[in-house]
């Protein structure tokens, strides 16, 4: 980081692990889950906006968002 201060250089810190568990899915893509155990409504689904860890779209989603991040920087 001393160095970055030195010459003058832009600097960028990214959370890898919020930014995986966080990152939106793709366009198009609908994907829906269970509810969790402990609750009391039955017969219902809950439809994802962002990718959760367990996903097999995740690693996906989660690169195309960083790719999209650094053509834009």
């Amino acid at each position: 980081m001393t160095l970055v201060v030195q010459l003058g250089l832009k600097f960028q810190q990214i959370d890898y692990t919020t930014a995986f568990a966080q990152a939106e899915l793709l366009p198009g893509e609908e994907v829906y889950m269970s509810l969790p155990q402990g609750w009391e409504q039955t017969g219902k689904v809950l439809k994802l906006t962002k990718s959760v860890y367990s996903l097999v779209q995740a690693p996906s989603a989660w690169f195309t968002k960083l790719s999209q991040g650094l053509k834009e920087a």
